[in-house]
C-alpha cells in the first residue's frame, strides 16, 4: 500500500489542475485507511478482527491532520465502545467514516466557521451496530438525495453500505448527520 501511496504522490508532483490534486489526495487517504486497518491487524496479532473503535479514534486524529484542520475551530468528539469488527467489515467501514469525515472536514464550516465533528460507533439493542458521523456545520442540502448523487465520494459511501448490507440514513437538523445501520456479519 506504501508503493501504491508513494506512486500517487509521484503523479501528482507533476499536476497543477487543483481538481486532479484533490483526486489524488483523496485517493490517497482512501489508501491510508486501509493500510492504518492492516496496521492494526499486524499489531494486535489478531489478523481476523481489528478493535474499530481504536482505529476510529487514530483515523480521526490523522484525518484532522490531514485536512489541517484547527482544532480551536473545529473540534472532534468520539462516541465509540469498543467493537472488534471482522476485517472483512472493518475495511468498508473504514472507508465509509473516511469518506463521511472527508466531507465533514472540507464542506461542513467553510469561510472560518467553526464547529464540532461527531464521530461515533456503538451496539444497538436489535444486534446491529449503528456507526455515525455528523457535524454541525452548515448542513448537507435539503434537496439533495444521497442515493442518487453522482458525485464519487456518495458513490463510493453508498457503494460501501450496500457491500456490508447496511441502511444509510441523513438527519440534517443543525447541521449533517450520517447514520450507517449495519449488522455484524461473517466476511
Amino acid at each position: 500500500m506504501q508503493l501504491v501511496s508513494s506512486l500517487i504522490n509521484l503523479s501528482a508532483r507533476g499536476l497543477k489542475d487543483p481538481a486532479a490534486l484533490d483526486v489524488l489526495r483523496q485517493i490517497r487517504l482512501r489508501i491510508r485507511s486501509i493500510s492504518m486497518i492492516h496496521e492494526k491487524l499486524m499489531k494486535s496479532g489478531d489478523l481476523v478482527r481489528v478493535d474499530f473503535a481504536d482505529f476510529l479514534d487514530d483515523m480521526a486524529i490523522h484525518f484532522f491532520q490531514f485536512y489541517k484542520a484547527d482544532p480551536d475551530r473545529i473540534s472532534l468528539k468520539l462516541e465509540v465502545v469498543p467493537v472488534m469488527l471482522p476485517v472483512g467489515l472493518a475495511v468498508p467501514c473504514a472507508l465509509i467514516a473516511g469518506e463521511l469525515m472527508s466531507n465533514a472536514l472540507k464542506h461542513a464550516f467553510p469561510g472560518g466557521r467553526r464547529g464540532k465533528i461527531l464521530v461515533g460507533l456503538k451496539p444497538l439493542e436489535s444486534g446491529e451496530f449503528l456507526l455515525r458521523v455528523s457535524d454541525d456545520g452548515v448542513g448537507f442540502p435539503e434537496t439533495a438525495d444521497i442515493r442518487k448523487m453522482e458525485t464519487l465520494g456518495m458513490t463510493i459511501l453508498n457503494a460501501l453500505v450496500a457491500q456490508i448490507g447496511g441502511r444509510l440514513e441523513i438527519l440534517r437538523d443543525g447541521g449533517s448527520d450520517f447514520r450507517i445501520t449495519f449488522a455484524r456479519r461473517p466476511f
